[in-house]
């Protein structure tokens, strides 16, 4: 790639010398025309001359016009080459917002995850009854996304604040506000199921 960069520079510099070539082409059909001007008298005198000169300037203007195009272009491949990253993106690879992130994750607790079970294996969902189940999945269905997420990693899986905000990209301090209030919300919501069982 590196090796690129020489021959991008090269062809921007014979880009802009043909450009510069044509301005001053076209700056020199202007004055023609301008000069033309000068001496018409009557609208129709000079006509087909100045009808001539026009069409030459509006094709001068449009080639230098494909000749721009062409410079902004090898620019923007020079900048790609020498910054390794898209030029003008504001949300490039390294830029991405914490969901977006690859997350590490310990291969115990996604093995435990799909099984069902706990990180060592002990405790089996099996265990649990179907009411119980139902109602623990209903109670975290009460929780946002983000909440639920740092909930299962520092509750459930026992990572720490920072492996889960190493994890997540949050900072320590989100990780331990989205479990308080994780915490908050099961202890209302069991409040809540205590009282409605105690009434049924």
């Amino acid at each position: 790639m590196e090796d690129l960069i020489p021959e991008y520079k090269d062809t921007r510099k014979a880009l802009q010398r043909k450009r510069e070539e044509l301005k001053r082409l076209r700056d020199s059909k202007k004055e023609e025309r301008t000069k033309l001007m000068a001496k018409v008298t009557l609208p129709t005198t000079f006509q087909a001359e100045r009808d001539d000169l026009e069409a030459a300037i509006a094709a001068l203007e449009s080639e230098m016009k494909t000749y721009g195009e062409m410079i902004s272009d090898s620019e923007f491949i020079l900048e790609w080459l020498e910054t390794g990253r898209r030029p003008g993106n504001k949300r490039g690879i390294e830029r991405r917002a914490a969901y977006q992130r690859e997350k590490p994750i310990d291969p115990v607790h996604l093995q435990a995850y799909i099984a069902k079970t706990s990180s060592g294996g002990a405790v089996q969902v099996d265990r649990l009854s179907e009411r119980e189940r139902e109602r623990i999945e209903f109670a975290l269905g009460e929780l946002s996304l983000r909440e639920r997420e740092c909930y299962e990693m520092v509750i459930g899986g026992g990572l720490s604040y920072g492996e889960t905000a190493e994890i997540t990209g949050l900072s320590k301090s989100s990780i331990q506000w989205f479990v308080d209030e994780a915490k908050k919300k099961l202890h209302h919501h069991s409040r809540q199921v205590d009282l409605f069982d105690l009434i049924t």
